[in-house]
């Protein structure tokens, strides 16, 4: 009697399984570029009994240029803090930040500069470190176990002092700059970074009209080049229209006394997001500022502008 010869092992199995790795690979990638690159959901904070953020959700994603305004006190900068990942000393939180589907809190120091910058409203530097070694400080993130910088690090470094107008700049001392240089070096740094999320707490500070203009520029055009989203909180609520793709308004918790009796704020979100035509409303900036504007159209760029009455 013959023996039955056994089937033929199917030489295309191993690609089989190997091709559902790789599929399941690039579904997993493909989730995380549809994932927003930060969210906060439901986002809180206290100071003691004071609050000071209430339920804010919003979502950044790649390519995003979000201008986020508001009235000095409303919490623009704790905000800001909050989204570094940075606690502030007796600031209790509820809610949480996601940066990219996974908590903020999770990121090692190392792994959360390389994929976020963030620089704070006011800084001094205590060493008289060169303009060139503070903008290439701004790599250490990307260095290894050396922490050496590499040629490709110095040139990027080159490369964003040349944005910012800071060549003819490199080789002096930080403390001999005067304001306006020495806010251009803080954003050079934060850009030279190259990080996935940008946040940046009134870097139009201190910086001449023409300078202001540039920046806002730069930005966006880093926002769109490199897949980065730009959180910028600005107070100047005209040129951020000029600029922006989204306004962001926050509005205090707690009235000023200026405020005028206006809308009732009881369903009304603290923060709220959208185009400029569609934010800077007279009831949204009534709202917020407790102030009467007037809305009309910029005779130059077209878009929405406002003036204080």
């Amino acid at each position: 009697m013959k023996c039955k010869k056994s089937p033929a092992k199917n030489p295309a199995l191993p690609r089989t399984r190997t091709s559902t790795t790789e599929n399941h690979a690039a579904k997993a990638a493909a989730q995380t570029l549809t994932l927003p690159l930060l969210e906060t959901l439901e986002l809180s904070a206290f100071y003691g009994k004071r609050q000071i953020l209430d339920s804010v959700s919003f979502s950044l994603k790649a390519g995003d240029f979000v201008c986020l305004s508001g009235p000095n006190g409303c919490g623009k900068s704790t905000l800001m803090t909050l989204l570094a990942g940075l606690g502030r000393n007796n600031l209790q939180t509820r809610g949480r930040i996601l940066a990219e589907g996974r908590a903020l809190s999770l990121f090692k120091s190392k792994e959360r500069a390389r994929f976020l910058s963030y620089m704070e409203q006011s800084e001094s530097s205590l060493w008289n470190f060169t303009v060139f070694d503070i903008i290439l400080s701004g790599r250490y993130c990307h260095t290894g176990f050396t922490a050496l910088y590499s040629q490709e690090d110095k040139a990027i470094a080159h490369q964003v002092a040349e944005q910012l107008f800071l060549t003819p700049l490199l080789q002096r001392p930080c403390h001999s700059l005067s304001g306006g240089e020495f806010q251009r070096l803080r954003i050079a740094r934060s850009l030279c970074q190259r990080p996935r999320v940008l946040l940046l707490d009134e870097p139009a500070a201190n910086l001449d009209l023409g300078l202001r203009h540039d920046l806002l520029q730069i930005t966006k055009e880093t926002a769109r080049n490199q897949g980065a989203a730009v959180l910028m909180s600005i107070h100047d609520i005209n040129l951020a229209a000029a600029f922006a793709d989204t306004l962001a308004l926050l509005r205090p918790l707690h009235s000023p006394a200026h405020r005028i009796e206006a809308i009732p704020e009881s369903s009304f979100p603290q923060l709220i997001l959208g185009s400029p035509e569609e934010i800077m409303t007279v009831e949204n900036l009534q709202r917020t500022y407790g102030r009467n504007f007037r809305v009309f159209t910029h005779p130059i760029h077209g878009g929405a502008a406002v003036w204080v009455e």
